[in-house]
């Protein structure tokens, strides 16, 4: 019998079916993952469907991930966007099945041959003696074992048998790593478009598949209404409340309170747009004034460039508009131009109401 240790799945379950079709596997061999294996990806329903109907040779170690869910469904953290996310996903039905079932997820596993965790191990103490939360590699685990110790974990792994884990891409290159054949770290970024790896055991055999996206980045921006839900939509930037109006746009079954805060995007941005268009056009006559004003009581095309700028800040003086009006003096300013001076239509709209009010 052939065991296959899966890295951080994250929902790639395209990306798992081709890992098992290259590793030729047969009903007899089992499938361990290392955690991790939903959130992130495009797919985390149908990936738990699978665990869920090969429960008896398909199992897991849990993950920081899995264990964020069953912390928050318990009202003990914050849930972070990509379980938010994944709640979405799932049917309230849905999320409450996996719940119960990553609540059994085992924080390692002890084989024959190998030893197997989804975060950190700490030197000098037995398997028994680890600490959770630096097994399943959360954040407070991460930074007990860095400020202990300093250097990686991976640098000082003193156990007997090998041991393999995920949680991270260390060598930043979607690629595993073996150091000294003892340890095997097999986290190569699938959901961030890079690779998913398998370890066959007991021959020690890496196998690895090429992701076919970044599919989170690709998620966080159909699910930009979860992302941005915290942040006041008058402090949305121009490419934010664009990402986020055609995310909610696209997506099937959207909840009401996110087609209700669609509706006031859109007039929030179509506002935008128009005061920048008025402001625009009202800087330009402005100036064109200004100019005009200069020209028919002065011998102003008869000075050089510096003394007709000094005449023209006299005449403007501390306007508000006085930085964009120079610029439509030189003949520099342009929409695009004015555009970026604003990094939100709220802050431009709460400007145009305070000049032109």
């Amino acid at each position: 019998m052939k065991q296959l240790v899966i890295g951080d799945i994250h929902g790639c379950y395209g990306e798992f079916l081709e890992l098992l079709d290259k590793c030729g596997l047969s009903e007899d061999d089992e499938i361990i993952a290392l955690g991790d294996i939903v959130d992130r990806g495009p797919e985390t329903s149908r990936l738990l469907e699978f665990f869920f109907a090969h429960h008896n040779n398909v199992r897991s170690v849990m993950g920081n991930h899995e264990r964020k869910h069953i912390r928050a469904s318990q009202g003990k953290l914050r849930p972070a966007l990509s379980q938010l996310i994944t709640r979405r996903e799932l049917s309230e039905e849905g999320y409450r099945k996996m719940i119960d079932f990553i609540g059994n997820f085992p924080v390692s596993m002890e084989l024959d041959n190998a030893l197997l965790i989804h975060g950190f191990y700490e030197p000098g103490l037995s398997l028994k003696e680890q600490k959770e939360n630096v097994l399943i590699g959360t954040m407070s685990g991460e930074t007990y074992f860095l400020e202990k110790y300093g250097d990686p974990w991976y640098q000082l792994y003193d156990g007997d048998k090998p041991i393999v884990a995920g949680h991270h891409d260390y060598s930043r290159s979607h690629k595993p790593m073996v150091i000294k054949d003892k340890v095997f770290l097999i986290d190569t970024g699938c959901c961030y478009g890079g690779a998913l790896t398998g370890l066959i055991l007991p021959d020690f055999r890496l196998v690895s598949v090429d992701c076919k996206h970044d599919y989170w980045s690709l998620i966080k921006k159909q699910y930009s209404d979860i992302r941005l839900v915290n942040k006041s939509d008058e402090k949305l930037t121009w490419e934010q409340l664009n990402d986020l109006i055609e995310g909610v746009q696209k997506q099937n079954n959207v909840p009401h309170e996110s087609t209700k805060r669609l509706e006031n995007l859109i007039n929030l941005l179509d506002e935008g747009e128009e005061n920048l268009d008025n402001l625009f056009r009202g800087i330009l006559e402005i100036n064109s004034q200004i100019l005009s004003d200069l020209m028919s009581n002065s011998d102003y095309d008869q000075l050089s460039p510096t003394l007709q700028g000094n005449l023209y800040a006299q005449k403007i003086k501390n306007d508000l508009l006085s930085p964009f009006l120079h610029l439509a003096r030189k003949r520099e300013l342009t929409r695009e131009k004015l555009k970026r001076r604003f990094k939100t239509p709220g802050k431009l709209n709460e400007f145009f109401r305070t000049v032109f009010r």
